[in-house]
């Protein structure tokens, strides 16, 4: 373990400029009167942090890897990372400089309040969180979207992603998408679902050519632990299906 030395530690900060620090199974923010003080911890990445038994790999909003850190005998874990482990939304109020859990302001992107699954065999090789600028061709015009779950080549043999929600929404907005990929010029029919993976059931489906839009409003996602997003094309199919901007609430 190396010593770092961590610059005025606070309990209310930026979350997108810093790493947040919680005690390890308590969600909550203490505050505190004394000014903020340098002080010396110690970067701990040999501490392994597991959730319903899956060992994790935390981080920050950019996707850097981020660790725990000890300090006077308590141990400390990044507060969004692990917001997005147990799907609790993470927002920074500016105006009050108050970090805020759970799901304050009605709704929130799927990208930053899910989790990945890697531990479940098939489901994360094709899938992707996007949480950035998508720009996509629409008609005449290019379409501008802020997020994603992406899976790549789509054909024949089903392609599958799987995301942790732990129950915390009611409603999933959604618009359905599909891209030729590559040189593709693939005009076939592409289907493109999303199921409540632990009971099966299917919440929503989409039959769609490429470069078609499919918005989906309301679907019933309370009580969901984990989404699993599935797509499937034709045997000669070589294309990209998106689930753009997923919002939920």
């Amino acid at each position: 373990m190396k010593k770092v030395l961590m610059k005025e530690i606070r309990l209310k900060f930026r979350v997108r400029s810093l790493v947040v620090m919680i005690l390890i199974g308590v969600l909550m923010i203490t505050a505190v009167a004394a000014a903020p003080s340098l002080i010396q911890a110690t970067l701990s990445p040999d501490i392994t942090v597991k959730y319903n038994g899956a060992e994790q790999t935390m981080k920050d909003i950019s996707g850097t890897v981020v660790y725990p850190i000890s300090y006077n005998g308590t141990t400390y874990v990044p507060l969004r990372a692990v917001g997005t482990m147990l799907g609790i939304g993470v927002e920074w109020e500016s105006s009050t400089r108050t970090v805020l859990l759970g799901n304050t302001s009605g709704e929130a992107r799927l990208v930053d309040v899910c989790e990945k699954r890697t531990d479940v065999f098939g489901m994360a090789r094709y899938a992707d969180k996007m949480s950035s600028i998508i720009e996509l061709p629409g008609g005449d015009s290019t379409r501008v979207f802020n997020s994603a779950i992406r899976i790549n080549d789509i054909n024949s043999a089903s392609k599958e992603g799987l995301f942790r929600i732990n129950g915390a929404f009611s409603v999933l907005d959604v618009t359905f998408n599909v891209q030729n990929a590559g040189t593709s010029t693939s005009t076939g029919s592409y289907t493109l679902r999303i199921y409540d993976y632990d009971k099966n059931l299917l919440l929503a489906e989409r039959s769609l050519v490429t470069g078609q839009y499919a918005e989906v409003k309301d679907i019933d996602i309370k009580g969901v632990q984990n989404l699993k997003f599935e797509a499937v094309g034709g045997a000669f199919s070589n294309a990209i299906a998106y689930f753009l901007d997923p919002m939920v609430r």
